[in-house]
This record gives structure tokens, sequence and C-alpha cells, in this order.
């Protein structure tokens, strides 16, 4: 019979960096400054992916930058550097729809009036589906 003391240990890992939403030690390490500080954070090597090619954002500059998943990035070039910007996201303009009654909307109707040919045509017309009239 083999108790707990006769097994062997498993190996010690290296704990991973998981994020909890607070300041890393690189972040804090950095200090507080203004938007337009140059601070480097970490780096990530190009890799190509089809026509393009692509990186990573360490999670500091993430983090500092506060990049979100999703969110669209606008791209300048000054002399060898890549500067990305949020996109502004446009507040959409909402417009009122009208809203009419049966009498509003048959107001300027004239039923004297004859179909024309198309009309006829649309209105004998059989059924396409499961329409019941």
């Amino acid at each position: 019979m083999m108790d707990n003391t006769d097994q062997a240990t498993p190996a010690k890992r290296k704990p991973r960096a998981v994020s909890t939403g607070r300041s890393s030690k690189a972040e804090q390490s950095i200090g507080a400054g203004s938007a337009t500080d140059k601070r480097v954070v970490g780096k990530s090597r190009v890799k190509k992916s089809g026509g393009s090619l692509i990186t990573t954002i360490p999670i500091a500059a993430r983090n500092l930058a506060h990049v979100e998943d999703g969110q669209e990035w606008a791209f300048s070039v000054e002399g060898r550097r890549i500067i990305m910007e949020p996109v502004e996201k446009e507040k959409p303009v909402r417009v009122r729809r009208p809203r009419y009654t049966l009498d509003e909307l048959l107001d300027g109707s004239n039923p004297d009036v004859p179909m024309t040919d198309e009309e006829k045509a649309w209105d004998d017309a059989p059924a396409m589906g499961r329409e019941a009239w």
C-alpha cells in the first residue's frame, strides 16, 4: 500500500501573468504623465498575415492607452514612426419618423382614377406564397 509520502511532488511551474485590471509593476515604474509622453512599455514582433503585416499590443501599452477589443484605429506615418489613434465614434443622428393615420394617407388619393395596365397586372397576379385574398 502506498501512502502520500511516496508520491513524487510535481515540478514547480512559473506563475503566469494574469491581468487584474490594476496597474502592473512595469506601468507603475513608468510614472504618470500626459498622453503625449513617450513611454516604452513592451516590445512586439511584426509578422506577415496574408497581404498585411500584423503585430500585438503589449498589455501594459493596452492598459495605458485604453485599447479595447473591436475598437477602430486610424494610422498615420511621421518619418519612420507609425502612429495609431482611436477613431471617435460618431453619434448617430436620430430622425423622428412621421406617423400618419389612414385618413391622412388616403387624403390625396382619388378612387375614381382608372388603374394603369401595370397596376391591373399586379392586382390580377396569382398568389406567390401563402397569401389569402
